[in-house]
């Protein structure tokens, strides 16, 4: 019993999909959420017709949103307005590079009228950082991060460096 008076006196950081969300509604910037929570998931039709048609520009998007979804920016018709650059957050990174390659695919397609910014949200855990140094390496290996921006993951290959390495495993210890 004494725990949970001590727990409720906690004072916890936001969710932080909840604040992403507030900060971006904050700042003017039409956002949606492809998740898998309930109340997101009752309107995620929506939010698939608001961020394909441009209306907004931002998704930030989970692993619920990896398959069964094109969030690609459709050819611009003749005379119609110009498609503007959209940006997919990835919220959470997938362990296997397959469902990652097909969730960046999600919004980066051949063919499109105007190719995504991916942006990875990365905490400064050195544990967190080596998780993701690991799945950039898969990445790498499947040809998924080229440097040359073709591919749907090579906006991130300059940005992410290997942490599998000694140094990498010191770190998780500091």
């Amino acid at each position: 019993h004494g725990w949970l008076s001590r727990v409720e006196g906690l004072e916890l950081p936001a969710n932080p999909l909840d604040e992403i969300m507030a900060r971006l509604s904050a700042k003017g910037v039409p956002a949606v959420e492809l998740t898998g929570r309930q109340d997101v998931a009752a309107k995620r039709a929506s939010a698939i017709r608001r961020f394909q048609s441009g209306e907004a520009t931002v998704a930030v998007i989970s692993d619920a949103a990896s398959t069964g979804v094109s969030l690609h920016a459709p050819p611009v018709e003749v005379g119609g307005p110009p498609t503007r650059k959209r940006l997919h957050v990835t919220l959470e990174l997938n362990w296997s590079a397959d469902r990652q390659i097909q969730q960046l695919g999600r919004t980066h397609r051949t063919g499109q009228a105007c190719p995504p910014e991916h942006v990875l949200l990365v905490s400064d855990v050195s544990g967190e950082a080596r998780f993701v140094s690991t799945v950039a390496r898969r990445l790498k290996s499947l040809g998924a991060l080229s440097g040359d921006g073709d591919g749907a993951g090579g906006q991130w290959a300059e940005a992410l460096q290997s942490l599998e390495t000694t140094e990498g495993a010191a770190a998780l210890l500091q």
